[in-house]
């Protein structure tokens, strides 16, 4: 039997480390990042998909085998349309940024009156973050720029963090490797 815990850390270890570097050149570099980021983040999300199919091999009898097969292939094909069209991705992602912070500020402003009726205390906090997003909804779709920084900023932190969480995890594989064969060979994925 291969000791697919021992592979398993290097890939999470490597798409850890290329995540970490995308979302650090993603703070770095904001605005000269428009096109090149967008196909970087294709590139590294289509990395990612293969590295998720190859993991999935290594972990077929595994109850979660099926959902690193539908991660890997919703990474490759994200990133692989972020590659062939980075512009056109841009401004669809930054719409569809747009159209979330208003479906979210709106549901955020009507579930304020509901904490009023109930006497929340922090009702009108609700009210207020709940205008605002719709403000920056309606902001973003009518200046995409801003709406790419302003993505571009949280996409940075989300691969930081995907980043960061996947090296952990390649750490704890590593220094946990043998007890989790233990478990593996004790359950009979």
């Amino acid at each position: 039997m291969r000791n697919f815990f021992n592979e398993t850390k290097w890939l999470l270890g490597i798409i850890g480390l290329l995540m970490l570097v995308v979302g650090i050149f993603l703070l770095v570099r904001p605005i000269g990042t428009m096109i090149f980021g967008t196909m970087l983040i294709g590139l590294a999300l289509m990395i990612a998909g293969i590295f998720y199919f190859v993991s999935f091999f290594f972990n077929l009898k595994a109850p979660w085998a099926g959902w690193m097969m539908i991660t890997a292939i919703i990474n490759f094909l994200v990133g692989a349309l972020l590659l062939a069209r980075p512009s056109l991705s841009l401004d669809i992602i930054v719409f569809l940024f747009g159209l979330w912070a208003i479906a979210l500020g709106a549901s955020v402003f009507a579930n304020s009156f509901a904490a009023r009726t109930f006497r929340h205390s922090g009702w009108g906090w609700q009210l207020v973050g709940g205008l605002l997003g719709i403000l920056v909804g309606i902001l973003i779709i009518f200046n995409p720029l801003a709406g790419f920084v302003t993505l571009n900023w949280i996409i940075a932190v989300a691969f930081i963090f995907y980043g960061i969480a996947n090296i952990i995890g390649a750490f704890y594989l590593n220094n946990h490797t043998k007890e989790l064969n233990t478990l593996y060979k004790a359950l009979r994925f």
